[in-house]
Order: structure tokens, then sequence, then C-alpha cells
């Protein structure tokens, strides 16, 4: 960079081209300010190749050109059709399976005269929490000791029903009516508890988005 007017001056350049670091911002003014003086044509590269997962977009905010880092994939018309799909296809399922609630709560509530139906709060779209249903799989207050837990394969908490739903993803079911409600999608990221939520986001690169 400090041969940089030299250099021009050498070997007549007609064209430069800036592709310095984010954090070189005073060296890439200080550029600037020596191609104003010569008859170059700058252009710049910006460093957002560490970006280039996340599909960065250009956009105009009202003349400014703005680079967008974390585009929404669905938006408009995309958006309204997934909406759809859900709502068919989860009021679909329901009705398929609504025949098996009866049986499955009957033998949740023979086994241990518990609440039939278990309900956990849930990260969603845009970081909006709702209540999560589903069959309980677990003893009474499985948690009350030793706070929220990962769930692992054969879970001590779980009881003989549980475990015997969790085999056949049976405890899932009424997630479908989260599904119909909005608060989730057939297809989707997995809505993790909060609780784990703060943990991962410091932890794994772009889990947010």
């Amino acid at each position: 960079l400090r041969q940089a007017e030299e250099v021009l001056a050498q070997a007549s350049i007609d064209q430069v081209y800036m592709a310095l670091p984010l954090d070189a911002y005073k060296k890439t003014l200080q550029m600037l300010q020596l191609m104003a003086r010569e008859c170059v044509e700058t252009k710049l590269v910006p460093d957002i190749l560490q970006y280039a997962t996340l599909k960065a977009t250009m956009e105009d905010l009202d003349g400014t050109p703005v680079i967008n880092l974390s585009q929404v994939p669905l938006q408009g018309w995309s958006s309204l059709a997934k909406r759809a799909m859900d709502i068919v296809l989860s009021a679909a399922a329901l009705a398929v399976v609504l025949p098996l609630f009866p049986l499955v709560a009957l033998a949740i509530w023979l086994e241990d005269r518990g609440p039939i139906l278990y309900t956990q709060e849930r990260m969603g779209l845009d970081g909006q929490s709702f209540m999560i249903v589903k069959f309980r799989s677990m003893r009474i207050d499985a948690e009350a000791s030793s706070g929220p837990v990962w769930a692992i394969k054969d879970d001590p908490r779980r009881t003989r029903v549980g475990g015997w739903l969790r085999r056949w993803s049976l405890d899932e079911l009424p997630q479908l009516w989260n599904v119909l409600c909005g608060d989730m999608s057939i297809v989707g990221p997995r809505p993790e508890r909060p609780t784990f939520v703060r943990e991962f986001k410091h932890k794994i690169p772009q889990y947010m988005l």
C-alpha cells in the first residue's frame, strides 16, 4: 500500500480493485483518497467471503446500496405456499391419527393416573416462544431435581408406556396441532428449548440462522 502511488505512475494503471479486509477501514479510506487524485477507475471488493454461506444479496435503501447478510429464506408467495402446505398436511394427518388419541391417552392415564398431555416452552420462528404439545412419556416432574436436561436414548425418566410411545414417535402426534396453529412447520429445524438455545447460539456458528 505504501508503494501504491508509485506503482500507479510507473505501470500506467487504468483500473484498481481494492480487496482489503474489514479491519483495514482506515487504509481503505487512504487508498480511496489516493485514487481520487489519480486517473484510475476504482472498484471495491467487499470482504464478505466469510458470509458466502448466508447467500448475501444486494439491496437498495433510499438510493444507498446495502448488503443483506441474513436474508430470510422464505418470503412473499413462498411463505404463503409453505403455510398452506402446513395447514393441509397437518389437518389431514390429524384426521387420520385422531382415533389413536383416546387409546394413547387411556394407556398413559392407567399407568400412573398422571397428566396425559405435556407442554414445554420452545423457540420458534424469529425467536418467538410457544408451548409445544406432546403426549407425556416421562414420569411426573421428571426434571424437578435436575432442571432442563437433554433427552437421551433409553432415558431412565420415561415411563413404560412412554418408552413404547417414543419408540414409535407417537408422543409427537399432538404437535400436529402446533403445526396447524402456525407454531411449527412440517418441514423445518427442530424447535429447541430456550435454555439450550442460549447455550447453542454461543457454541454453534450461525445456529440462530
